[in-house]
């Protein structure tokens, strides 16, 4: 909190628990970062905190999809959408945000090859031919990718649940380190403590919530 992040928390522990498998253990996550006693439902802050962090559990456990793929992903988004309350989900964006486009489609490969840049540093160009070596289409997938879903979408914290560069290299350390890809996690780490701050605000705690 002092650094800045006091939801840093929330997503390393919901991608971590995302990454072993374990669904029921998300939704006590959410409890626990929206009530004042996990048991009691009557302790829970207002809808407006209560959607935030929900929103952005949802964000990091989407963002994860790249590292621990689809069917984990699945399970723990409906494992902590069968635990918010209705208001909650109420409150939820409806409306996709990621849906490619003619007139988007070379925005959303500049953000995904930015952050390949900003992760790969000085050495992008290598990871690009060695990756390709694997499969030419390998590249391009990983890069599409990175701007539809890892890259923060346009618009920062006005978008509802979006995290910012900082959160997105906290995703992919929680599921690498926990999955053990110690050599993919290494680059990441580099790219995190070598990229400039992020331009977007500072994050606030959700409102009237008690972590």
């Amino acid at each position: 909190q002092t650094k800045g992040s006091p939801t840093a928390w929330l997503v390393l522990t919901t991608c971590t628990l995302a990454t072993l498998n374990h669904q029921q253990a998300i939704g006590y996550v959410y409890r626990l970062a929206t009530r004042t006693d996990p048991e009691d439902a009557s302790t829970r802050c207002d809808v407006a905190g209560a959607t935030d962090i929900a929103a952005e559990m949802r964000e990091a456990i989407l963002k994860g999809v790249l590292f621990i793929g689809a069917p984990r992903t699945i399970m723990s988004m409906a494992s902590l959408h069968a635990t918010l309350e209705d208001d909650v989900k109420e409150s939820f964006r409806k409306h996709p945000l990621r849906m490619l486009t003619p007139e988007n489609v070379t925005e959303v490969l500049r953000r995904g090859n930015a952050l390949a840049d900003s992760i790969y540093g000085s050495q992008v160009n290598v990871m690009r031919r060695t990756i390709g070596s694997c499969h030419p289409d390998l590249v391009e997938f990983l890069e599409q990718t990175y701007g539809m879903v890892l890259a923060p979408l346009p618009g920062g914290m006005e978008v509802q649940g979006n995290l910012d560069r900082s959160f997105v290299s906290l995703v992919a350390v929680a599921c690498l380190r926990t999955e053990g890809g110690v050599e993919q996690l290494l680059p990441t780490i580099t790219g995190k403590t070598s990229s400039p701050r992020s331009s977007s605000p500072t994050r606030t705690a959700p409102r009237a919530c008690p972590r």
